[in-house]
């Protein structure tokens, strides 16, 4: 899926005929000093489609950008693993990550990075994206960068 084009995606899946799952979680953003929640894809990029014979289609659908391919087909997901996501959804339909997966640390939480490309620097922990990567606000030239952590990197707080 192109990024951002999960609107988009949807829409001409649905008037293909093709049933898809997008599932989404809640996140919170400040946008000008407000706090703002907005629904993303828990998988950014991603969306399932159940296909069952015709599904070039979908090489050519506005939103789509490539399927995942296994050989010449496309990949196929057990759907226990689609399930085991839905039983995970709240009543407002968003997808509820378990204790493990959330943020490490407050907002507003200064930390440094351990090792990798930033290695040594000292931030401002600001949350995590959709894809599980540790965002962290660091200060490069004299004005403030927002940079994506691989979440295996172990943050370190600055007390």
């Amino acid at each position: 899926m192109h990024a951002n084009c999960e609107r988009r995606a949807k829409a001409n899946l649905a008037r293909q005929g093709f049933a898809f799952y997008l599932p989404v979680i809640k996140d919170i953003v400040t946008i000008r000093g407000r706090k703002s929640a907005v629904s993303r894809p828990l998988f950014g990029r991603y969306i399932f489609v159940f296909i069952q014979d015709q599904w070039r289609s979908l090489l050519s659908t506005i939103g789509i950008a490539s399927v995942v391919m296994r050989g010449d087909k496309p990949a196929c997901i057990p759907s226990k693993v689609i399930d085991d996501i839905r039983a995970r959804e709240d009543k407002e339909g968003f997808v509820r990550l378990r204790k493990n997966e959330k943020e490490k640390f407050e907002r507003g939480t200064r930390v440094r990075i351990p090792e990798g490309q930033f290695s040594g620097m000292v931030g401002v922990y600001d949350g995590m994206t959709s894809s599980q990567r540790e965002v962290v606000l660091l200060e490069f030239l004299g004005r403030v960068t927002r940079v994506e952590i691989a979440a295996a990197i172990e943050l370190e707080p600055i007390v």
